[in-house]
């Protein structure tokens, strides 16, 4: 399964980029931040975000998720992080992560898997 390639951007932070026609969709990062790790965005799926967390934790434990914005292929990944980790959003990400995320994945478990490519 295609899901994204780990590039190193600069001395300890990390890109992962979305390979295509893989289950990563949207970019994510992480930063090496001396003894734990920052996430920065998830992944639309928990395949590729549970192959990000486990290239972060490398350099430590996920300590904090930070979502950018609310889309999808930003934050449906989260879930695979430990539920002590920190995750940060704006308020308005926040809130629009409320109205928006519940009902849409509702809606993508309610179509028959054949229509999705």
């Amino acid at each position: 399964m295609r899901t994204a390639k780990i590039e190193r951007v600069h001395e300890g932070v990390y890109a992962a980029i979305a390979e295509g026609d893989g289950v990563a969709v949207g970019n994510a990062g992480f930063v090496d931040l001396g003894g734990e790790t920052l996430v920065f965005d998830t992944h639309v799926s928990l395949a590729a975000a549970r192959e990000l967390r486990a290239a972060a934790e490398r350099f430590g434990p996920v300590r904090t998720v930070v979502l950018s914005h609310w889309h999808g292929d930003h934050v449906y990944g989260a879930g695979a992080f430990d539920a002590d980790a920190n995750v940060v959003a704006t308020a308005g990400t926040a809130e629009l992560m409320r109205q928006r995320t519940g009902p849409r994945i509702e809606a993508m478990k309610a179509r028959p898997l054949e229509e999705f490519d």
